[in-house]
């Protein structure tokens, strides 16, 4: 019998529905940021995304909270530095605290977690990328290429 999570309606589609539903559409999602960078993945290859994510550490209620806590943080900070009464190293300071706190996560249970889930994602990349074809990678190189150039010219325009 498969068991559905009670989860409020504005959750995430993520975190609805049974373990499979949501193995379904994290699969669903993944599949379609590899295809970003490599093109059209085979069903072998979707099989080892999936293989992969069920095998994952990943918690997405976890997830949420610290992404919530984030944007809260987020939105403080932007919020205290736009009302205008700081002066420039204030502010400059308030915003590079904001981005230390954003890519480090509180507490020892949460720097853990980032690790691991840091290291399964590397793992899985590394296993995805090296199941590509010739083309898939002509594609990725293509693709990051392209990203380049964008970067190029939007810190051109500074």
């Amino acid at each position: 019998m498969r068991r559905r999570i009670a989860v409020p309606d504005d959750y995430p589609v993520f975190l609805r529905g049974t373990p499979a539903d949501q193995l379904k559409h994290r699969v669903k999602q993944a599949t379609r940021r590899f295809e970003m960078l490599y093109g059209d993945l085979d069903e072998t290859q979707i099989q080892l995304l999936r293989a992969e994510l069920a095998g994952s550490s990943f918690d997405a209620r976890l997830w949420r909270t610290e992404r919530l806590r984030r944007q809260e943080d987020m939105l403080a900070t932007l919020r205290r530095v736009s009302a205008g009464n700081l002066p420039p190293e204030a502010v400059r300071e308030s915003m590079q605290a904001l981005l230390e706190r954003l890519t480090t996560p509180p507490g020892a249970a949460g720097k853990a977690y980032a690790d691991t889930m840091l290291r399964e994602n590397c793992a899985l990349f590394s296993r995805i990328h090296n199941s590509t074809t010739a083309s898939q990678r002509a594609r990725a190189v293509q693709t990051l290429r392209g990203y380049e150039e964008d970067f190029r010219t939007l810190s051109a325009n500074r």
